[in-house]
């Protein structure tokens, strides 16, 4: 994506159906396992894919999980 579309998406909103924040979080984690097992998850969650880009609190919640899986669970220990 270029950076004159993401600034676009984020000033006036992605296109397409947006699954909005209950029913994004509700799949946030199948939409993560399938990023990380290289298929594509955009395309398997067009919905959540939109909502991601629009809503900050769940972008945060999705990039949060996405590392968290990605370290295989070994978040920081307090």
């Amino acid at each position: 994506m270029t950076e004159r579309r993401k600034l676009l998406e984020t000033i006036l909103g992605p296109g397409g159906p947006d699954s909005g924040c209950s029913d994004g979080l509700e799949v946030l984690d199948l939409y993560v396992e399938a990023e990380l097992a290289g298929r594509p998850a955009a395309a398997l969650f067009p919905d959540v894919a939109v909502h991601i880009l629009a809503c900050p609190d769940c972008r945060e919640d999705y990039e949060g999980m996405l590392a968290l899986v990605a370290s295989g669970g070994q978040g920081e220990q307090s």
